[in-house]
């Protein structure tokens, strides 16, 4: 008796759970379309250009859209292919003890200023900017006690497997001048709250002189009763081409962020190269030659480094300090003749090594 009372109570009991879980799987299929209907309105919006990815570009209260930038730069260059002598510890005939001698480059102090615009078409910006670097290296040699100094880059001497060229001493020193105008069109923007992107493209112009001077005193360099075998040799590049890159922003918070830059160019221009070789104090001009020719020349840039945020005057001017390191590569630079064989004139080679510039950066940039 007392199970069949309970039986209706079962009944109504199956009922109202089977009408739950009804409305419950009503109530998700809803919700399910209300997301899709959500999604497809999301990717009408991004495709009609309605909403993309928001800008970066600081927003700057009754500014001009202008911002300026001046950096502090403390690069070190360095070259291959500019070893003057062969330094040999025993003098034995042979170069069975030595190692190559080069130039010690120094580190030294130039600039980088830019000025740049931000757009109103989707948070565009052109900037342009140009560098300036005067570097330098120096290089002296004296034998030891019983060794000998063998030259690498004096040309007319002939010289047999017994009685290799060498110097009694030598000095070098080499110079470069680079200049560097950069033209860049570029966007960037959030991908995520702590991630910024700035894709650019533009134009690199590129002017790099480089002067070697050597000298080669005593030995069997230079002729009975001279002095010294006096080189001068100059490597001049100027060229203009495409550049592209990325630059990256990685945000840590409380105005500080990390970032990391590239970009690759590819510069046609014209190559400047003369050689003369005189011997003092006679003035004797036994060598003198000069090959102008085009070609192109790939550069790879790179940085990275720690950046710092803030706005000022209530929003009216932005302030970003950035502290990082850079490599900059001229690849196949030293296009110098070194002469290979003294009986035959034309066989040389010149794509001697790729010219580098690394370094520390400071940078102001100020937008308004």
């Amino acid at each position: 008796m007392n199970w069949e009372r309970l039986l209706p109570l079962e009944a109504i009991a199956s009922l109202v759970s089977f009408a739950l879980v009804s409305e419950l799987a009503a109530a998700e299929d809803m919700q399910i379309r209300n997301l899709d209907s959500r999604l497809s309105a999301l990717e009408q919006k991004q495709q009609s250009g309605a909403m993309g990815n928001p800008s970066v570009r600081p927003r700057i209260c009754e500014g001009y859209d202008l911002l300026a930038t001046g950096d502090l730069l403390y690069w070190q260059a360095n070259e291959n292919g500019l070893s003057f002598v062969i330094k040999n510890e025993q003098d034995m005939g042979l170069i069975n003890d030595g190692h190559f001698v080069d130039p010690d480059f120094k580190w030294n102090w130039g600039f980088r200023v830019g000025l740049g615009c931000n757009f109103c078409h989707d948070g565009w910006d052109l900037y342009a900017a140009w560098i300036h670097l005067i570097s330098t290296a120096d290089g002296d040699a004296t034998p030891s006690t019983h060794g000998e100094l063998y030259t690498t880059l004096n040309n007319t001497h002939e010289a047999t497997f017994d009685q290799k060229t060498t110097a009694s001493s030598a000095k070098a020193h080499w110079e470069l001048t680079l200049d560097i105008v950069d033209l860049e069109l570029g966007r960037e923007f959030f991908t995520s709250k702590w991630l910024t992107l700035r894709p650019h493209f533009g134009l690199r112009g590129a002017s790099l002189p480089q002067d070697y001077h050597v000298d080669y005193y005593g030995g069997t360099s230079t002729l009975p009763g001279d002095d010294k075998v006096s080189i001068h040799m100059k490597n001049h590049f100027h060229g203009v081409g495409l550049r592209a890159g990325l630059s990256t922003q990685w945000i840590l918070g409380c105005d500080f962020s990390l970032y990391g830059n590239a970009a690759v160019s590819i510069l046609f221009g014209r190559f400047e190269i003369t050689e003369h070789e005189d011997v003092l104090p006679l003035n004797i001009d036994q060598l003198g030659v000069a090959h102008d020719f085009n070609s192109q020349r790939t550069v790879l840039d790179l940085s990275a480094g720690i950046r710092w945020d803030r706005d000022f005057c209530e929003g009216r001017y932005h302030t970003a300090v950035l502290l990082g390191w850079e490599e900059h590569t001229f690849y196949g630079q030293n296009q110098l003749i070194l002469f290979s064989d003294n009986i035959k004139p034309g066989a040389y080679v010149s794509n001697l090594g790729d010219l580098s510039f690394q370094g520390g950066t400071l940078s102001l940039q100020i937008d308004f």
